[in-house]
């Protein structure tokens, strides 16, 4: 089979299935799905694009969007529990689900493998893994986060029975 697909279609389309079990999908644009993104089979890695999906259905550890470059994918978040299956690589699915009890809005992610270069040198006790969220526009997000790493993403200090704090840096 073929082993990548690239996505060369008007920017903005009604729905979009990705059911490719042999390879993975890329864009070559910025894309934003106006109904429905079905992730039934496959990657999407977005390289330097972003990816609007005004729903989503599907999305686990065998099909997600890959955050590979500074592209981020990008959904609305109203109310409920919204799950973001994005992993920093086509090995490795790091999902985020973030519930918005403030203001409507739309919140991009990207995930990154490694901590932030800025933190204390003390990395050994960070997961080694950066979210970034982006919210469309400012104020008004009361948000519930919750990120998921394997325990090979752990630093070799990590106490998983500690405290845990997200930081903005």
């Amino acid at each position: 089979g073929v082993s990548i697909i690239t996505m060369s279609v008007a920017n903005n389309i009604d729905k979009l299935i990705i059911n490719n079990t042999n390879s993975t999908v890329t864009l070559d644009a910025n894309m934003q799905v106006n109904s429905l993104l079905t992730l039934t089979a496959g990657k999407v890695p977005l390289g330097a694009f972003n990816l609007f999906a005004l729903g989503l259905s599907g999305g686990n550890s065998t099909n997600y969007i890959v955050t590979n470059g500074t592209g981020s994918f990008k959904r609305p978040s109203t109310g409920a529990a919204v799950t973001y299956p994005v992993g920093p690589l086509t090995t490795k699915y790091n999902p985020l689900i973030i519930t918005n009890t403030g203001t409507a809005d739309n919140y991009s992610v990207n995930v990154v493998s490694g901590a932030p270069v800025n933190l204390p040198s003390a990395t050994a006790f960070y997961v080694q893994d950066t979210w970034t969220i982006a919210e469309d526009v400012a104020n008004g997000s009361n948000l519930t986060v919750n990120v998921q790493w394997a325990t090979a993403d752990e630093g070799g200090s990590f106490v998983r029975a500690g405290s845990l704090f997200l930081g903005r840096y």
